[in-house]
């Protein structure tokens, strides 16, 4: 963890660098934010939100917060990047799930649902918003009345919210995706890594082709074998990760 914090801090700022390191980061928080979420779940109101949705919450907040904390405090083979990020997290979820929770509807409301369930009874065809709808419900009234706690389940508001759990799913698969580069970067031998990595600024190594393969102590056509080498076993990973 310290390690890619010193990574990440060190690289230009906006850089490939600093992105694979981002994406590092937050592979290694994800078990703690998974923490944080469901702790979040347990102790707030109900709400229309997901996991799925509140992790990648979650992601987004840890993602900078790298900035504000300054490595090393806690010692030599610890860290308290953790903690701090677990904080920032549970403070921001909760100012989430308050934004999200479902609130009850009125006296007024409950009366106007159930006149509707009673249409709903009477006339089959006829579905809940538009029997809300017919009995005098403005479009904020039966969209309260839809995700409210008289009828909503957990299903109906996530339907509601599919455009965006749409959106959020890429978000998460490009962060994914971003981690599995980098994993699969690593375990590249030296040679292929560095041949990968240097050219695409993914290294804090800046040298040309040529002074390259003077360090690696291979000729240039060495080096762009391995080259190739590596970027096809990336390639191949990266397949993988899209076909699961």
């Amino acid at each position: 963890m310290e390690t890619a914090l010193a990574e990440v801090r060190s690289a230009a700022e906006g850089g490939r660098r600093q992105r694979a390191a981002e994406a590092l980061l937050l592979q290694l928080l994800t078990p703690f934010l998974k923490g944080e979420v469901a702790h979040a779940l347990a102790h707030h109101e109900r709400t229309h939100l997901n996991r799925d949705d509140l992790l990648q919450e979650a992601l987004l907040r840890a993602q900078k917060l790298w900035k504000g904390f300054t490595p090393g405090w806690a010692g030599l083979g610890r860290t308290l990047y953790p903690a701090y990020v677990k904080k920032a997290v549970r403070q921001h979820l909760g100012n989430v799930l308050e934004d999200g929770k479902l609130i009850g509807p009125t006296h007024w409301g409950r009366k106007l649902a159930a006149r509707a369930r009673k249409r709903m009874k009477r006339e089959p065809t006829v579905t809940y918003e538009e029997a809300l709808k017919t009995e005098g419900a403005d479009h904020a009234t039966t969209l309260g009345l839809t995700l409210g706690a008289t009828r909503a389940d957990e299903r109906e508001a996530e339907l509601l919210a599919d455009e965006r759990d749409e959106e959020q799913a890429e978000e998460r698969r490009t962060l994914e995706l971003g981690s599995a580069a980098v994993a699969a970067l690593r375990r590249l031998p030296q040679r292929e890594r560095l041949a990968v990595a240097v050219p695409l600024g993914l290294s804090r190594v800046r040298l040309s082709d040529a002074e390259l393969a003077r360090r690696l102590k291979c000729s240039l056509p060495e080096l762009l074998a391995a080259r190739e080498r590596g970027l096809a076993t990336l390639r191949a990973g990266m397949s993988r990760s899209l076909e699961s």
